[in-house]
């Protein structure tokens, strides 16, 4: 989280879980650090490894690739001279079979050294480490089947091999579940800035891995800031969970929070400077150099291997960076990607949204570009929320009337259904909003149908003739949590708060059909539902929607 002054405008010209994680674990390698000359490594857990000979996969960790058929698997290895090859076949038997069948397919990757001269600012760069990255994509999937894997020489959890579940091409007519954490942070070198992460990871492998597509992880992911050991427990402590179910990720303000940009930016662009401040170098010095290299997300524009061309630098944008002409999709910072019925746009709020700024523009035309037939959902991904519950510890409230100048409209335009956020470390949503006004008093008045139904607190929300977009803040899964988060509907919350919980959890969502979005708030602790509510599609989506069917026929 960041901290600003009094008022925001756009400037013209700019614990206890830990026993439970470790039992997780098992087959994850506990942190211990050894040293070479001028860098820093991770060791096994014996301390006795041979690092140039050691080629085991370790923190694996898989993303959709460029579309449904395809599928991105990362990984690190001690020895600098391993084999960056996936294996994959069909997983026809559930998972019982180690043997590799005839039918399995191979594909080379490539492999990249990612160390402190990496980094774009102190005191990052002034942390010598040394880590040798590894990526591959396993193509011609079949939608929605299960595989296994292998990679390199090494082997994986379950006979020697891991397993996931292909994803779903945009339009498919098929459920799309998934989860979203937010502000989680690493279990185990950090555990103390993030008490409520073991019990999260934990809950989520037991309870929800098996079931759902992919996880969103929405900003504020190892509060690594500059230090390379946190990053690298971090991946170790999701990799049991990571290299089974797609982990997809969003840049927060612990990932790339920069001073200014420069050429080890990956982003290319500088990060706002609006007058309420509230933007700062909360990444350490990283601004996105780690988070752009260690995960791989879609982009729908361009291919991997020529990102990862040239000083072995991935990350880098593909496209232009603001200048000399548009700019295109540069992920993990703003990106698209489809699920289903579900159409997937992230964007950066340590970068530039006002009107007029290149990411701002670049936004436009993704949204305008979506398909709404084809992916009647709409979500949008933004770390920094543009409504901030009571109470605002560190200034964020005017942050999010900035970006509400720059997004709302957008919001409006092209009807968005929700925005899923973290940032402030608790749970809440808001009740359908436009311009900043609920819509549930109105459209009751009305006798409008109910955008947001809640079957936790009995809300019913507006939408109505009108479309509402519901913010959702999850920033909760493992961050010191707010100590006295005002409860919904108190005269001392704001109005617009539907729900709020102050507990440790995640977001489940599923589609059910064009016109329902189920979701609830999960407590990692025990798995109760805390809050559960369902997003009905407006009657302006609705009426959008049988439009769309009149043209089928």
């Amino acid at each position: 989280m960041g901290s600003g002054g009094p008022m925001c405008t756009p400037r013209a010209a700019r614990a206890g879980g830990l026993a439970v994680l470790c039992l997780m674990l098992t087959a994850a390698r506990t942190a211990q650090a050894t040293t070479r000359p001028g860098a820093r490594w991770i060791a096994s857990s014996t301390g006795e490894a041979d690092f140039d000979q050691d080629c085991e996969p370790r923190q694996v960790r898989i993303a959709f690739g460029e579309d449904a058929t395809s599928m991105s698997v990362s990984w690190k290895t001690y020895g600098s001279d391993c084999r960056s090859e996936v294996t994959w076949w069909r997983d026809r038997w559930g998972g019982a079979g180690a043997l590799l069948p005839f039918a399995a397919a191979s594909a080379a990757g490539y492999s990249f050294l990612l160390s402190e001269r990496d980094m774009a600012e102190a005191p990052a760069s002034d942390r010598p480490f040394t880590l040798y990255v590894h990526r591959a994509v396993m193509t011609g999937l079949a939608p929605g089947a299960r595989y296994r894997y292998r990679l390199g020489g090494g082997g994986g959890g379950g006979g020697g091999a891991w397993g996931f579940r292909a994803g779903q091409p945009g339009g498919r007519d098929v459920r799309t579940a998934f989860v979203a954490v937010g502000d989680m942070g690493d279990p185990i070198h950090a555990a103390s800035r993030s008490p409520g992460a073991p019990v999260t990871i934990a809950s989520i492998l037991r309870r929800d891995a098996a079931v759902s597509d992919f996880l969103l992880h929405v900003g504020d992911i190892a509060y690594a800031d500059g230090n390379p050991e946190v990053w690298d427990s971090f991946l170790d402590a999701i990799s049991p969970l990571a290299s089974r179910l797609p982990y997809l990720v969003q840049v927060g303000n612990h990932e790339a929070g920069c001073n200014a940009a420069s050429d080890l930016d990956p982003s290319r662009l500088p990060p706002p400077r609006p007058d309420c401040g509230g933007f700062g170098p909360d990444s350490g010095g990283e601004c996105g150099a780690m988070v752009s290299r260690l995960f791989h997300m879609p982009s729908g524009e361009g291919g991997e291997r020529a990102a990862a061309a040239g000083n072995g630098r991935p990350g880098a944008p593909r496209g232009g960076g603001g200048s000399g002409g548009a700019l295109r999709a540069n992920p993990p910072f703003w990106y698209t990607f489809e699920h289903g019925r579900v159409a997937f746009v992230a964007v950066s709020t340590e970068h530039d949204l006002s009107p007029g700024s290149p990411q701002r523009e670049w936004l436009e035309g993704a949204l305008a570009s979506v398909d709404r037939c084809a992916t009647p959902w709409l979500l949008l991904l933004a770390h920094r929320p543009l409504y901030v519950a009571v109470p605002d510890r560190k200034g964020d409230a005017p942050v999010g009337e900035f970006l509400r100048a720059s997004l709302e409209p957008l919001l409006d335009e092209f009807q968005v259904d929700a925005v899923i956020s973290g940032h402030v470390h608790a749970y809440y949503r808001t009740c359908p909003l436009a311009g900043g006004r609920c819509l549930e008093d109105a459209d009751a008045d009305a006798g409008g149908d109910a955008g947001v139904r809640g079957s936790a607190d009995a809300v019913r929300g507006g939408g109505g003739a009108r479309h509402g977009t519901v913010h959702i803040v999850v920033g909760a899964s493992g961050h010191k949590l707010l100590s006295d988060l005002a409860d919904a509907g108190s005269e001392d919350q704001e109005a617009w708060v539907a729900a709020s919980r102050n507990s440790w959890g995640y977001m489940r969502f599923e589609t059910r059909g064009d016109f329902e979005l189920a979701a609830e708030f999960v407590a990692s602790e025990t798995g109760a539902v805390l809050d559960s509510f369902a997003i009905d599609a407006s009657e302006a989506r609705r009426a959008r929607g049988l439009r769309c069917g009149a043209r089928a026929a």
